[in-house]
């Protein structure tokens, strides 16, 4: 900030008048010690290594030492001057004067007791023998004054001292800093404010995900199956403006449908580093067009398809839905739930059971095992995935894994009904990082560590929670994701969004309401639609002043399972009798759609509404609020403000939302009403800073913080040496290796038959689960040959074998009971 001042005449930053602070200051909260002082009047014992002082009314104080270096001409002082009263509040003449002498010169000095806790800028300032004055031509200084004593050494007098955290996000000029790299051990990088690691050409990533991010559609002319990106089946540009066709694409349920999308917008990464997507189609193949299926998604869009057996998917889905996602929203299971998912006894056919899903996870991380090379990323996605980590991570044991939520996590106490509970987290510890999107959920989970593991957490590096499992580093992060905001802004600008508004206008014209509510929801009970509409009906009762002017338009939309039934047939019969029942008070206040809209008439009808309403009752990912706010920067700019859950969790990063509990329809009816009666200037003023964050936090630099965050942990844990302590462990599933992981289709017979022949001594390894596994497929003579090859490996001098298996005892002795030499193998 440039100062000015003059002779005889008060010398204050530019722009503000005498006394002000300067622009941008940051407020420091008081410690939690300094807290108490003020409190309590607590003072210290005299000799105590953080005494602090006190002076007459109790307020904590501290002793700060001015420290700087300044050549000065003969008649020139230095005064140090800044934002508080005790430094003269940006007043060089009511400032604190240095001194100097022959022996320190030409470091200045000065000691002056200033008020604990509150954060303080300076600058300081040569005061000339003519009169003039002249400032640090640099940002203003800070600190914070805590505890008894500090020393600011402040080096050149116009040179910013060399820090981690700069404005400007440059290189920091300063003394000695190539010098000065290694901090505790830890080397910074080739700049403070370069990261350690970042992404690299030569990256590979997988992202694996229940359900590849792909339309798949067969043709009816061809019967060839044919396919496209998520997104484009709502950004497909060549779509007629009004289509005559009265089908509806249908939505297939999805543990996080928004989370879809993000996966996709990963997509972006791959002008950086080559990223491949693993996962399911979400429809049955025939095996006689898998091969062509696989080869075509590897070329087109790289894509590596898992194909699960008929009838396998749909009960796998129904396990997700049925019993894991009713627990992560928060619901107790019922005992009949639990015992026929969780229960001993095998049931007849393909059951939703953990059993199958335990199966469904080791086929897809089997195809992560085929690929995966050393030091590759792979990013799991959400609670189908559960076991995928452990899997991974005990035969890829080099892999960068993280698992990323994109569903809530419930609390220690609805999270131990699981009678897997403790096989789930260790799944989860299996995997480098652990990514939510509120950091409730991220307390969640190191709080069920706590509890059903013992394991205590401790904050690390980067604002990560890093947890250590039998000496594996877990780390927990939470930050939320955006959208892909530069293409939605680009798409604003198509001329059928503004075919769309018209049409929309027309139509609330015609309705004669002026007062427009919009929502977007998926037709299911977490989506608190039912709440809404209770929450409207006491808004028209408590100001009936809006009967005849507001309309609330909800656009349900419709979910459906892999067999193409619909879901939640009974809460859409109470959604429609809800709406009925208010429409008959006051016809034309609500209006249902059940279908999902478009891109551009969603983004029209948002453009022309004043307030979005969420009242979901538990929510993982939602983008729907994100997409309102550019919506509202088309004409007429209405400024929609925000009416979001305080159950959502982007309702905690959308600054000046407002946020209510939609258990109360009558507070949810007064906050809309509040948006509703907003001034101008301020709803202009709120939709500026929310805009501001979703241009900014979009998903590839959400992205792009993870992975790069994943990347500088595991460079942290090498070099302190992490990995070599990991290798020593002899625990299953987490033994770290130098090569890829071990299996026949990278090992080549003739180097093993040479080493295994020149060797006198040889430890073998046997994982049991992956020779045997699934059991349908093992027929009789396979098995006895697989035993007799263990039998000759066992009897064999030199060799010492050791059967490694997830799987209790008495399922091994029922597959492993006739082999000889069972009872010589670990």
């Amino acid at each position: 900030m440039e100062r000015t001042g003059s002779k005889n005449g008060t010398m204050t930053p530019s722009g503000l008048g005498s006394g002000s602070a300067t622009p941008n200051s940051r407020l420091s909260r008081p410690s939690s010690r300094e807290q108490i002082i003020h409190e309590f009047h607590f003072s210290k014992r005299p000799g105590d290594k953080n005494e602090t002082l006190l002076d007459c009314q109790g307020n904590a104080k501290t002793k700060v030492d001015f420290q700087v270096h300044i050549d000065t001409r003969l008649g020139d002082s230095v005064v140090v001057t800044g934002s508080n009263n005790e430094l003269g509040s940006w007043d060089p003449r009511k400032g604190l004067s240095l001194t100097t002498n022959a022996k320190t010169y030409p470091m200045w000095t000065a000691s002056l007791l200033i008020p604990s806790g509150q954060c303080v800028k300076y600058k300081y300032v040569v005061v000339q023998g003519d009169g003039e004055v002249r400032w640090e031509g640099i940002p203003d200084r800070m600190f914070t004054p805590e505890g008894m004593n500090i020393t600011l050494e402040d080096g050149q007098f116009g040179v910013e001292k060399a820090r981690l955290l700069n404005k400007d996000r440059v290189s920091v000029a300063g003394e000695n800093v190539t010098s000065s790299r290694k901090n505790n051990g830890i080397i910074l990088g080739d700049d403070f404010m370069e990261p350690l690691a970042k992404i690299e050409s030569g990256d590979t990533i997988f992202v694996m995900t229940y359900r590849l991010p792909l339309v798949t559609t067969r043709n009816e002319e061809t019967g060839r199956l044919e396919f496209k990106w998520l997104s484009f089946l709502s950004d497909d540009k060549s779509r007629p403006f009004r289509s005559t066709s009265t089908h509806q694409p249908r939505v297939m349920r999805c543990m996080s449908r928004h989370g879809l999308y993000v996966i996709e917008g990963l997509r972006a990464l791959r002008d950086r580093c080559k990223v491949v997507y693993v996962g399911g189609l979400g429809l049955e193949v025939s095996p006689s067009e898998q091969e062509a299926i696989t080869e075509e998604l590897a070329a087109q869009f790289s894509c590596i398809p898992v194909f699960l057996p008929p009838g396998e998917a749909a009960a796998f889905e129904d396990f997700c839905h049925e019993v894991l996602k009713p627990v992560f929203h928060f619901v107790h299971p019922t005992a009949a739930c639990v015992a026929g998912a969780f229960g001993r006894q095998p049931s007849p056919g393909l059951a939703p059971n953990w059993q199958l899903y335990t199966m469904v996870n080791h086929e897809y991380a089997r195809k992560i095992v085929d690929q995966a090379n050393d030091g590759d990323v792979v990013l799991v996605f959400d609670m189908e995935l559960l076991l995928a980590p452990n899997h991974i991570a005990s035969r890829a044991r080099t892999a960068n894994i993280g698992f990323l939520f994109n569903t809530p996590f419930p609390s220690p106490e609805i999270f131990r009904t699981l009678p897997v509970r403790k096989e789930i987290l260790r799944s989860l510890l299996s995997a480098d990082t652990v990514h939510f999107h509120c950091y409730t959920y991220a307390r969640h989970l190191l709080s069920a560590c706590s509890m059903l593991l013992g394991i205590e957490s401790k904050p690390g590096r980067g604002g990560v929670t890093q947890v250590v499992f039998n000496g594996h580093h877990v780390h927990v992060r939470a930050s939320h994701v955006g959208i892909d905001a530069d293409r939605l802004w680009a798409r604003l600008e198509e001329e059928r969004l503004a075919q769309e508004q018209e049409a929309w206008r027309a139509r609330l014209a015609g309705m004669g309401r002026s007062v427009v509510l919009v929502a977007y929801d998926d037709l299911e009970p977490l989506a608190g639609i039912t709440l809404k509409l209770k929450a409207l009906r006491s808004l028209l009762a408590l100001f009936p002043e809006y009967r005849a002017r507001l309309v609330l338009i909800q656009v349900a939309i419709p979910l459906y399972d892999s067999r193409g039934d619909m879901m939640h047939r009974r809460y859409m019969r109470e959604v429609l009798a809800l709406a009925d029942a208010i429409n008959k008070m006051d016809p034309g206040a609500v209006v249902l759609m059940l279908e999902k809209l478009a891109f551009a008439p969603r983004c029209a009808l948002f453009s022309v509404s004043h307030a979005l309403v969420n009242c979901a009752i538990r929510h993982g990912l939602s983008l729907v609020p994100f997409e309102y706010v550019l919506a509202t920067e088309m004409p007429p700019r209405n400024r929609g403000q925000l009416v979001l859950s305080e159950f959502a969790p982007c309702s905690r990063v959308i600054p000046g939302i407002m946020r209510t509990n939609p258990w109360r329809d009558e507070d949810v009816a007064r906050a809309i009403v509040k948006c509703l009666r907003q001034p101008a200037h301020e709803r202009e003023y709120v939709h500026g800073q929310q805009l501001a964050w979703c241009l900014h936090n979009t998903v590839l630099r959400w992205a792009d913080t993870i992975l790069t965050d994943m990347k500088v942990q595991r460079k942290l844990l090498a070099e302190s040496g992490e990995e070599l302590r990991r290798a020593t462990s002899c625990r299953v599933g987490l033994v770290k290796a130098t090569h890829k992981e071990i299996s026949a289709s990278i090992l080549k017979p003739a180097p093993v038959a040479l080493a295994y022949g020149e060797s006198r001594v040889r430890l073998v390894l046997v994982d049991v689960d992956l020779m045997i596994r699934p059991r349908e497929e093992v027929d009789e003579a396979a098995k006895t040959q697989l035993l007799r090859t263990l039998d000759q490996l066992v009897e064999e001098r030199g060799n010492y074998v050791f059967l490694l298996s997830s799987e209790t005892s008495d399922n091994l002795l029922r597959w492993l009971g006739d082999m000889r030499c069972l009872t010589q193998a670990t």
